[in-house]
C-alpha cells in the first residue's frame, strides 16, 4: 500500500453496503453491511468508498457529504483507479472486479486468481506484476435459483439448506446439492482453466456473501478472504493517496 491508509473504506455494492473501520495499522476492525437506500454508518475521519451502483453511491454521498468530520471520496471518479488494466475495454470493468484484483495481488505478492461469489460470480485474474488480466461474469447461487424458480414456480426454495452430499433426499435437498457442488465444479474448472493461462501457480483467493458455502467444497487450494473486497478499496485508496 503506497500511502496512508483511510479510518474507514465502504464497497457500495447493487444490494448492499460494506463497510470497515481500520485499526491503527490499517487491518479491518470492524465490519458493517447495511442497505444501500439507508446507509446508516457511523463513519468518521477520512472515508474511501468504492462503488459498482450510481444511484447507491449517490445516497452515500447525500447522507455523508455534508457531515461534519468526515471526508468521504468515490475512488475513481476523479482519476482513474491506480491499477493497470489490460482489456479492451477498461471502462466497463466493475470497481469492485479491481479492488478484488489488487488486495489478492497484495496479500501474494504474485500473480492471483480471485473468484467473488454474491448476486454475481466474478473470477479475476491479477499477473505477477499486479496487472488486471480479465477474467469471467456469471450467475451467483441466489440469482440461479430465482431464474429456475422463475421457470418453475412450483419449485421450492431451498434457503439456507447446507445438503449432507449430493444425493439430495428432498426436492430442497437436491436443489440445495446442485447449487453447492455444481458452483463449486464451476469454480474449479475455472480457476484450473485460469491457473494453466497465467502458466501456473497463481494464488487463488474466495471472497463474497456466498463463499463460505462453497469453501469447503472446491477442490483446488484456495484461501477463503471473506472482506478482500475492503482490503482491495484500503489498497486502492493508499495507492491513490
Amino acid at each position: 500500500m503506497g500511502g496512508r491508509a483511510p479510518d474507514w473504506v465502504v464497497d457500495v455494492g447493487n444490494t448492499r453496503v460494506k463497510a470497515a473501520r481500520l485499526g491503527p495499522d490499517g487491518e479491518i476492525a470492524e465490519v458493517f453491511a447495511v442497505d444501500p437506500d439507508e446507509p446508516d454508518l457511523p463513519l468518521s475521519g477520512d472515508v474511501a468508498a468504492l462503488s459498482v451502483s450510481r444511484p447507491h453511491a449517490d445516497v452515500l454521498l447525500a447522507r455523508f457529504g455534508d457531515v461534519p468530520g468526515v471526508r468521504l471520496r468515490i475512488l475513481g471518479e476523479e482519476r482513474p483507479l491506480p491499477i493497470e488494466i489490460r482489456v479492451v475495454r477498461p471502462e466497463q470493468v466493475g470497481h469492485d472486479r479491481l479492488a478484488n484484483a489488487a488486495a489478492a495481488h497484495a496479500r501474494a505478492g504474485r500473480a492471483a486468481i480471485v473468484a467473488d461469489v454474491g448476486t454475481a460470480i466474478t473470477v479475476d485474474a491479477v499477473d505477477g506484476a499486479g496487472a488486471f488480466l480479465g477474467g469471467t461474469i456469471g450467475p451467483g447461487p441466489r440469482a440461479a435459483l430465482e431464474g429456475l424458480r422463475a421457470a418453475a414456480p412450483h419449485l421450492p426454495d431451498p434457503g439456507d439448506l447446507e445438503p449432507d452430499g449430493v444425493l439430495g433426499q428432498t426436492t430442497r435437498e437436491a436443489m440445495a446439492a446442485a447449487l453447492r457442488y455444481g458452483f463449486a465444479g464451476t469454480l474449479d474448472r475455472i480457476f484450473e482453466e485460469m491457473s494453466e493461462a497465467l502458466g501456473g501457480g497463481p494464488a487463488l483467493f474466495l471472497t463474497g456473501g456466498g463463499a463460505e458455502g462453497l469453501a469447503g467444497v472446491v477442490r483446488v487450494d484456495v484461501e477463503l478472504v471473506p472482506h478482500l473486497t475492503l482490503e482491495g478499496v484500503r489498497e486502492l485508496a493508499g495507492r491513490s493517496a
